[in-house]
């Protein structure tokens, strides 16, 4: 192939990064601190899954949402703009015997706009 059809052959495309947000592991790296970038669910195994975006220092990552942060961020109404912090607390079990990871979530709200 000739350096002209190399050019030609290049990809328009910046495959070193990535199209959506990497997901955050939190058996790798137990809490995560950021400003929430967006909210939003996907429909995976016929099931809709919340997910946020949250921007940290490190980057954007994608935080899947389970029922225990839900609840959680529930209590303190999170919204896009807030700033927020997740920490995985270990595995616990419920009152019913099932085991699940357990969270804490914290949310610093995001200043109101001020309308003149």
């Amino acid at each position: 192939m000739t350096s002209e059809k190399k050019q030609e052959a290049k990809s328009l495309f910046d495959w070193d990064i990535p199209a959506t947000p990497l997901a955050w592991d939190f058996n790798k790296n137990t809490m995560i601190e950021g400003r929430i970038e967006r909210k939003g669910h996907v429909d995976l195994f016929e099931k809709p899954s919340e997910y946020l975006n949250v921007k940290t220092k490190e980057g954007v990552f994608t935080v899947w949402v389970s029922t225990v942060i839900h609840s959680r961020m529930e209590d303190e109404t999170a919204v896009v703009g807030d700033y927020i912090g997740i920490k995985a607390l270990g595995e616990t079990t419920s009152r019913k015997g099932a085991k699940y990871l357990n969270f804490d979530v914290r949310v610093l709200k995001a200043p109101k706009e001020v309308v003149d």
